[in-house]
């Protein structure tokens, strides 16, 4: 599945269905993983509405099942949802965690739905009052830099600089690099953050959006495109999906800036399918509709 393969993984994941075994005998990860295969199928062949059919089906099944099967069958319908555009229903999905879930994981969500909506002041709204201190906001570093709470994300800097956390410090110290205008910096530092993180999973595409962005910034707008298109060349699975779109929508972005319309007409029509389920507030939605485009 993560190659993009997806008829030899179906023929796994029948053979596994096949012998009958019981989701709750599974890890929960793994049965988690196998009740939403379909979706993730659906999601690759660009038919949203089958997958979020199927994501309804299996939520619905979750709510008898064990409080450790249900917080991750929870987590992983947040993100399809996410994924889907399905902003309210992600934000509903989340207030059935059980209630030994940490609430900052929780409000690190919240945060992601707001995001997704495009209000840069709700955000900061929000962060601001969630978390106030660097520990607190430790896993929140790249949302506090798009909101523009630059302070805090210093210290969050700084926090993992001191607690040697390569992964945060690599990539929350290039954003913030960005952020200031530090390009050559930035992009040193967020090449660095891209050999860390998989290409094909949400951490792994925003820091591929932000390197891009500071190439960019420093007057290479073919080597942002050739970037964004070969992390976005297949879809990821649909946990990641959120992020992927926001990749594509970056390069559509990219491609109209370098001149290349036909090329970003095409990105959009492909967005436009994918998030033809979504809330009408979703922001990629939202421009879609605005700009006509994506028809």
């Amino acid at each position: 599945m993560e190659h993009g393969d997806l008829a030899p993984a179906r023929r796994h994941v029948e053979r596994a269905r096949a012998l009958g075994v019981p989701l709750t005998h599974y890890q929960a990860d793994s049965a988690v993983w196998l009740a939403l295969f379909d979706a993730n199928e659906a999601w690759w062949i660009d038919d949203p509405r089958r997958a979020l059919t199927i994501a309804d089906t299996f939520a619905a099944e979750v709510p008898p099942l064990s409080e450790e099967f249900r917080e991750r069958a929870t987590m992983y319908l947040f993100f399809t949802y996410l994924s889907l555009g399905r902003l309210e229903q992600a934000g509903e999905i989340l207030e059935t965690m059980p209630s030994w879930v940490d609430a900052r994981i929780i409000n690190q969500q919240r945060g992601r739905v707001i995001a997704l909506r495009g209000d840069r002041e709700a955000l900061a709204a929000f962060l601001s009052k969630h978390f106030r201190t660097a520990e607190e906001a430790r896993s929140v570093a790249s949302n506090l830099m798009d909101a523009g709470l630059l302070r805090l994300a210093r210290e969050v800097v700084e926090y993992n600089r001191r607690h040697r956390h390569q992964l945060g410090y690599e990539w929350y110290a290039g954003q913030l690099a960005l952020a200031d205008g530090r390009i050559d910096e930035a992009i040193r530092q967020l090449t660095t953050a891209s050999n860390l993180f998989a290409g094909t999973s949400s951490q792994g595409l925003k820091i591929a959006r932000q390197l891009a962005d500071a190439h960019y910034a420093a007057g290479s707008l073919d080597h942002a495109v050739r970037l964004l298109e070969d992390v976005t060349r297949q879809p990821v699975e649909l946990i990641h999906g959120w992020e992927w779109l926001r990749t594509r929508d970056r390069l559509s972005e990219l491609y109209r800036n370098a001149g290349r319309s036909v090329e970003a007409d095409a990105v959009d029509r492909q967005l436009a399918t994918l998030l033809a389920v979504a809330d009408d507030d979703h922001f990629i939605k939202r421009r879609l509709t605005q700009t006509g485009r994506g028809h």
